[in-house]
């Protein structure tokens, strides 16, 4: 994990620009934000656990369904209700009038909350394991990730820097893709995790609604 000012020296010696007579800090800043949200959406992509927050926990009152997470939502991993997972849902499939003891299912309700259905008639204990929206970086700050992908990160942020010259572009876009082939190999050397994904509809189930597909 890099410190801002460290990865924009290394991106400077890079970019042939030491006596920073080319690009600006808050130039280079921008490539650096830009690189980590390029990196973000290929972990999420394939190992979306790496970039998940702390859970949400909390108890839902009885009679009430929205919880709030206090975050912009950019993917939810797994919601939890008394230690059982949901399955996943939307709104304009299901009843929003049915209540049950616990719920079974969740969806979304914009990007910061998450209601839970059947609305419960009894307290529950929830936990929502999600990943929030990548936060812009300042000068003051250090990188998100460890070294490894710092690495892939300053060459994204060079690449990004030297995509203004037109007749340079074919041998950027193959560098890019090196990048890409990279970051991937560092997100396969983490465990994999498991993740049962049903159909849309359980034929065998006997609720009047199927079972919810589930999706994360």
């Amino acid at each position: 994990m890099l410190a801002v000012e460290e990865l924009i020296k290394r991106i400077r010696i890079l970019a042939h620009d030491e006596v920073e007579t080319g690009y600006d800090d808050s130039t280079i800043l921008f490539n650096i934000n830009a690189g980590i949200r390029f990196i973000n959406r290929i972990i999420k992509a394939t190992k979306p656990e790496l970039l998940m927050s702390f859970p949400a926990t909390g108890t839902l009152n009885a009679g009430e369904s929205v919880i709030c997470v206090n975050d912009k939502i950019l993917s939810v991993l797994a919601v939890k209700a008394n230690g059982r997972s949901l399955k996943v849902t939307s709104p304009i499939a299901i009843d929003l009038t049915k209540e049950a003891k616990e719920p079974i299912a969740y969806y979304l309700c914009g990007f910061e909350n998450i209601a839970l259905w059947p609305t419960p008639l009894e307290d529950v204990e929830y936990s929502i394991f999600y990943v929030k929206d990548t936060r812009e970086l300042s000068i003051d700050d250090n990188s998100p990730f460890p070294n490894d992908f710092d690495d892939a990160l300053i060459e994204y942020a060079v690449i990004r820097l030297s995509m203004g010259n037109e007749f340079e572009m074919s041998q950027e876009l193959t560098v890019m893709q090196t990048v890409v082939n990279q970051i991937t190999e560092i997100i396969n050397a983490y465990p994999n995790a498991q993740y049962n994904i049903d159909g849309y509809w359980d034929n065998n189930c006997n609720d009047d609604y199927g079972n919810i597909k589930s999706w994360w």
